[in-house]
């Protein structure tokens, strides 16, 4: 009854189903295809991608109407995929076509109970390291919406770091960041950042590239204004000394590190060449690590080499087909979808 299609045009529809997800990339084919069909159910699944591109050629809003609904439903069903491997790790939400909207409220003093800590530790970094400007995120996210809207408190970092030496997991400071997964298709490799030993978090573990959110005016410095996008582009740099451009295309997602209270928004799939590649840096906060396509699958069997939030980037990163990784990316052999299922499916920790 079943017998495989081989023709240039099955292959051509199944070689374009590698993810998992719909993502807002036009180039990426809307749900996992099965390599086998009865004759009349695959002409008739066929057909109606004919007619779905047709519809996307004359019908543009509409099809985007609709194609923000799929898009929902597929991604609800990997992100809690991504939640169950990850359970008590982090929590994955989105994407968002939208940018988040940051309402920064004016900087406040601390509190009399930690106000003589907070001396002391501003006294103690500036000797040790920079007290950079961060922000918290202080209301009830609504993580259902787009855009996201977080409210946003600024400190400095020796505040941040007295109110983690004082508080219970419970009330950890919620620390808005911005973090890029970079990818390099002509090397078919993506760029990760081994943090270094003394990382005031997940020290030595493996990481995507990114940091805090800096609030404007909190030092006499502009900051990052109202855009995240700035801060991914600029933590980029400082950490690596590589510029990236975030395109409207990249799918974004909301991350929340559950051991540190950190909340990330990540960007999945900034691409860079092989020029970029050979002038990356390592800086103090620790080194650039180049991960093989071949080699991901290895690595990500390792559930303690990772920052949770980070192994939920690339797996969602898979999810998606591999958005910036090239024409049909192979991983070990393996489709970026089949990989993403591989990992989910084995045991964490």
């Amino acid at each position: 009854m079943f017998k495989l299609i081989e023709s240039p045009i099955f292959e051509r529809v199944v070689a374009a189903a590698d993810g998992v997800i719909a993502v807002p990339i036009p180039t990426h084919f809307s749900s996992t295809a099965p390599r086998c069909f009865p004759k009349g159910i695959f002409m008739l699944d066929f057909a109606f991608w004919v007619l779905q591109k047709l519809c996307e050629y004359c019908f543009p809003p509409l099809m985007k109407k609709l194609r923000r609904g799929e898009i929902s439903t597929w991604n609800d069903l990997a992100c809690k995929q991504i939640n169950r491997h990850l359970e008590h790790q982090a929590v994955t939400h989105g994407p968002y076509p939208h940018e988040p909207v940051l309402v920064v409220q004016p900087r406040q003093p601390p509190a009399p109970e930690i106000r003589d800590a907070v001396e002391r530790k501003r006294a103690a970094l500036g000797v040790a390291s920079p007290n950079d400007p961060h922000a918290l995120v202080t209301n009830n996210v609504a993580w259902g919406d787009d855009p996201l809207q977080f409210t946003l408190l600024p400190m400095d970092y020796a505040q941040l770091c007295v109110l983690r030496e004082t508080g219970s997991r419970e009330t950890l400071p919620r620390v808005l960041s911005a973090n890029a997964l970079i990818v390099c298709a002509e090397r078919r490799t993506i760029m990760l950042h081994r943090r270094s030993d003394t990382s005031a978090t997940y020290p030595g573990c493996l990481h995507t590239i990114g940091g805090g959110y800096w609030p404007p005016g909190l030092d006499g410095r502009d900051g990052d204004g109202r855009s995240l996008r700035y801060t991914v582009v600029r933590e980029v740099h400082e950490e690596t000394r590589v510029n990236i451009v975030v395109r409207d295309s990249i799918p974004v997602l909301a991350l929340e590190e559950l051991q540190t209270g950190f909340i990330q928004m990540a960007f999945l799939g900034c691409t860079i060449d092989e020029e970029a590649c050979r002038h990356a840096e390592a800086n103090k906060e620790g080194h650039v690590v180049w991960v093989g396509f071949d080699e991901l699958e290895k690595r990500l069997l390792n559930d303690d080499d990772w920052v949770p939030t980070a192994k939920a980037s690339v797996l969602a990163w898979l999810a998606m087909a591999a958005p910036g990784a090239g024409d049909r990316p192979r991983f070990g052999g393996k489709r970026p979808g089949d990989l993403f299922r591989t990992v989910v499916a084995s045991e964490s920790d």
